[in-house]
């Protein structure tokens, strides 16, 4: 089986794709993965690639991969099936399906459509890959998304029904270090007896990391001792920062904006990891499998990934948030049971087994060929 993956290689849809193709590899029917990506260098660091895996092309904008395959299509037809993780990709495999009838196309649907982040200048490609959805749908032989929440909003969207495949998480790379925690938080200058409260993820605006810059007065008046740690990078940077000043707690946030080869560290180190994003299910599931205590914002995918292993508040409602970060911080036992339910629950989200489902998936579907 020959497989190419066309798909950007930023945040999420790049940790998705890399861990999924580390786990294909492992297949002996699986002879070659080639990838066709675009790639903000901003973003993240591409990882060791396995002897099958080849990064064909890599572009730093999505038209830009779009119009090389347009017109290298011919090089297209000589893969068994095509996996394509943006709707706008489908256009040039509308001609390759008429040239060669036996090529399949799987295509996951890895986005929540949330605008509200988008730059004017990345909003032709948003607006363009909406237009293309309903063609993507019908033309893919198999059709995937991450969350039953998507597959109901892409349904009264666009009225798709794709397959929920959800992301994974490779345990062995992340869990709990007692040694990663003390090393980590000696680096970083926290002592035992700080709570250290995590945000990581990239900076945009609808992460709603203001959120919880603007709570962390009120939380210091109860705890002083708390400090914050941002791990991320992003357009929202330059205002976080600014209000982490104007606010007079300069000397209580940490903010780590560098690429970090193992954020499990950051993870093991921290108390509390607070997600006051309105979707993003990947660090999620990377706090729960290092055991960490979460209060998330209930929103879009969120509750589904975390259920009862984590503390609710309403999106944008900072006073909740606020009581929901005082409740766990001062109270041991919960923060221990939250500790096992997330570690339990991360059980259910091993990329072994999601990467099983997808290769299902390909099977069944190259059975179908015409």
């Amino acid at each position: 089986m020959k497989i190419a993956f066309v798909t950007s290689l930023n945040g999420g849809v790049g940790k998705f794709t890399f861990s999924l193709i580390d786990k294909l590899c492992l297949k002996k029917d699986i002879v070659q993965i080639d990838i066709y990506g675009f790639l903000d260098q901003r973003r993240i660091p591409i990882p060791e690639l396995k002897e099958k895996v080849n990064i064909v092309k890599l572009f730093s904008h999505p038209l830009s991969l779009l119009f090389w395959l347009i017109r290298n299509l011919d090089k297209m037809g000589f893969y068994d099936l095509i996996h394509i993780n943006h709707a706008s990709f489908i256009w040039p495999f509308l001609i390759l399906k008429f040239v060669h009838k036996n090529i399949k196309i799987v295509f996951s649907s890895r986005t929540a459509y949330i605008f509200e982040h988008v730059k004017a200048i990345e909003a032709f490609s948003f607006m363009f890959d909406m237009f293309s959805f309903p063609i993507a749908s019908r033309l893919a032989d198999a059709h995937t998304t991450f969350s039953h929440f998507n597959r109901r909003s892409l349904k009264q969207r666009f009225g798709a029904n794709p397959i929920v495949i959800y992301n994974g998480i490779d345990r062995s790379k992340f869990h709990f270090s007692m040694k990663k925690r003390e090393l980590t938080r000696k680096k970083l200058g926290i002592g035992d007896d700080n709570l250290l409260i995590l945000y990581l993820g990239l900076l945009l605006p609808y992460k709603n990391v203001l959120d919880l810059i603007d709570v962390m007065p009120y939380v210091l008046k109860e705890i002083p001792s708390t400090k914050l740690l941002i791990v991320g990078r992003g357009p929202s940077l330059n205002e976080i920062i600014n209000r982490v000043y104007e606010l007079g707690i300069s000397d209580k946030v940490i903010i780590k904006t560098e690429f970090v080869k193992d954020t499990a560290d950051f993870y093991s180190a921290a108390d509390i990891f607070v997600f006051p994003a309105a979707d993003g299910t990947h660090v999620l599931l990377e706090a729960m499998a290092c055991g960490l205590p979460i209060i998330y914002a209930y929103s879009c995918s969120s509750p589904e990934i975390v259920g009862d292993a984590g503390l609710s508040f309403q999106i944008h409602n900072q006073k909740e948030l606020c009581e929901k970060i005082l409740t766990l911080a001062r109270n041991e036992s919960l923060k221990e049971k939250k500790r096992m339910e997330a570690l339990a629950r991360i059980r259910h989200f091993d990329w072994k087994e999601i990467a099983e489902k997808y290769y299902e998936l390909y099977v069944n579907v190259l059975r179908k060929r015409r």
